[in-house]
């Protein structure tokens, strides 16, 4: 998953996009480049869905892009120690580390590269809510309840998100509104 070279996928189902939008790009860089330009008219279907794929994975366990680790080697020790400690390096920490770093986004205690960073995965899942961990794990029911036509939509521009937002007051689960409440400040 670090080094795209090595992820075969991508590479096929992406090279025609990728001799488009990403010639100048390093192997290492070539899923960022990728994502920065996802959302292009000229991106293939297949091509953004794999993106999105990649995306996810990433957003799952922070440990899995490089990009945002490097960023934020200092703020993750420093403001996630408690979601670090009971991390066990063969389980995924289900965006656990970057729901922690959005936190201290809204406080704004972020370090500026860091800040960028977290500013693009808020960008990203404002718009996918498949994108955050945390709110699927903990929104699920309410999203297939609350949410159903805007979940099923085959492109993902955020309605999962306004919807949830619009039913807060309808939303039980505790866990689930706090995931919403962070989402808002954040945004």
């Amino acid at each position: 998953m670090i080094d795209p070279e090595l992820d075969y996928q991508l590479m096929k189902v992406c090279k025609h996009m990728i001799r488009r939008f990403c010639t100048e790009s390093e192997g290492k860089n070539v899923l960022q480049c990728l994502k920065q330009n996802k959302n292009s008219e000229l991106m293939d279907p297949k091509c953004k869905q794999m993106i999105t794929k990649r995306q996810i994975t990433q957003n799952t366990d922070y440990r899995l892009n490089p990009v945002l680790r490097k960023a934020c080697k200092a703020d993750i020790p420093k403001f996630c120690h408690s979601v670090l400690s009971k991390a066990t390096v063969d389980r995924e920490l289900e965006g656990q580390v970057i729901s922690c770093l959005k936190l201290k986004y809204a406080d704004q205690r972020l370090s500026p590269d860091c800040e960028d960073q977290i500013r693009i995965i808020l960008q990203e899942s404002a718009l996918d809510y498949r994108l955050d961990p945390q709110l699927q794990i903990h929104c699920i029911h309410e999203i297939s309840s609350l949410c159903p036509e805007e979940a099923a939509a085959q492109e993902q521009t955020g309605q999962v998100e306004e919807c949830l937002k619009i039913n807060l007051l309808k939303i039980k689960q505790e866990a689930c509104k706090k995931v919403n409440v962070t989402l808002i400040k954040a945004s």
